[in-house]
């Protein structure tokens, strides 16, 4: 259903249009046949799709790390699906959810368990790349575990050749980051993963003693990015200490910071803080670290992702207590800024009319992508 005159023009109108910082009640978007906004302004037009008084029409969310699709390719530890058939449910689930641009969080970490060993991770890139007709703009958001050398060759020349749109960095060792204990590490897997306590242990070893050659790989895939111009992302800072670090190393991006201490100093370091939507749709962390309330409370978050559940995006931030216009900031214009991608993320004539259109509760009405309805 559109409104499309003989120049391919579409009109949507809506009972609020986010529009930066504003807020047309009720307001209208015309888009071209190109794709791209023409016009915005407040008021209804004749022409014009009637979303309806309620409706919200905002920037298609960007998700800068989605690890939905690990989990659509592997539902269950040892159990996997086609890959091609996990990419494509990926793409109607990112389409039904709101989002327009989704960077698929895929991880090379040869010593960790589950889908994320090199082959699986090539496999799976490929697959997307190769996707028909996707609905949405599928990009690669490539985690590397520090603590495997190997991964971290692969990720170097993965990002010189321009295969990944970002690139974030992780380091699992239980002590510091996400598991602050080993005990915390031992039982996190174990509900996670058909995987006996003996080899867990083992894989900790592994990790506890490639400590030594930690900086020199993080150097190696700091120097990859800048030369790529990727932007890094630093998972799970704990402290003041840890965000100054991944600063040094060249990050833009802290993800998930574990404590209020590493949430406050990213800002003052010129890194954008990332929270999940499911911590802050669930008002807690499911790891015990740093809850997303608290830190939107003390005005630390910049972007909201998915993490592993795309349907939060939307709930949460229209769920925040937030101004409309903030809470729109959280999942589109800030992810958007934090990657470079100065073509959409906001509702102004000349961006790409990556729209969705909402219910008030975050129920997604329509998303469009490049004008064209999606969902």
């Amino acid at each position: 259903m559109s409104a499309r005159d003989g120049d391919g023009v579409t009109c949507w109108t809506a009972g609020a249009v986010v529009a930066d910082d504003q807020v047309l009640a009720p307001g209208t978007v015309t888009v071209g046949g190109d794709g791209l906004i023409i016009e915005v302004r407040a008021g209804a037009r004749p022409c014009a799709v009637d979303l309806g008084g309620d409706a919200v029409l905002a920037p298609g969310a960007v998700d800068l790390h989605s690890d939905v699709v690990e989990k659509l390719a592997e539902p269950r530890p040892g159990v996997r699906l086609p890959f091609g058939v996990a990419v494509r449910a990926l793409d109607h689930r990112m389409a039904g959810a709101g989002v327009t641009t989704a960077y698929a969080a895929l991880s090379l970490a040869g010593d960790e368990i589950g889908l994320r060993e090199r082959s699986a991770t090539d496999a799976l890139a490929r697959e997307l790349r190769a996707l028909p007709e996707p609905r949405v703009e599928h990009r690669l958001h490539l985690r590397v575990e520090i603590t495997d050398g190997p991964s971290v060759a692969t990720a170097e020349r993965w990002v010189a050749r321009g295969r990944a749109g970002l690139l974030s960095v992780m380091n699992h060792t239980p002590g510091q980051g996400r598991f602050t204990t080993l005990e915390s590490y031992i039982s996190f897997h174990r509900r996670n993963y058909a995987e006996s306590e003996r080899d867990l242990h083992r894989r900790v070893g592994v990790k506890v003693a490639a400590a030594a050659h930690l900086e020199s790989r993080l150097a190696r895939l700091s120097a990859a990015a800048r030369h790529a111009g990727t932007p890094l992302a630093w998972d799970d800072p704990d402290s003041a200490a840890a965000v100054s670090r991944a600063r040094r190393h060249g990050a833009s991006i802290a993800e998930f910071p574990t404590t209020i201490e590493a949430a406050q100093a990213a800002g003052p370091a010129g890194l954008a803080v990332a929270m999940a939507a499911p911590n802050l749709l669930l008002r807690r962390s499911t790891g015990g670290n740093l809850g997303a309330v608290e830190a939107l409370a003390a005005g630390t978050v910049d972007m909201l992702v998915s993490d592993y559940y795309p349907e939060a995006m939307w709930p949460a931030a229209l769920g925040s207590g937030l101004p409309l216009p903030d809470a729109v900031r959280l999942v589109a214009t800030g992810p958007a800024r934090a990657v470079g991608l100065a073509d959409r993320g906001a509702i102004a004539p000349g961006l790409r009319a990556d729209l969705v259109a909402l219910r008030p509760d975050g129920t997604v009405l329509r998303t469009l992508v490049g004008g064209h309805v999606v969902a």
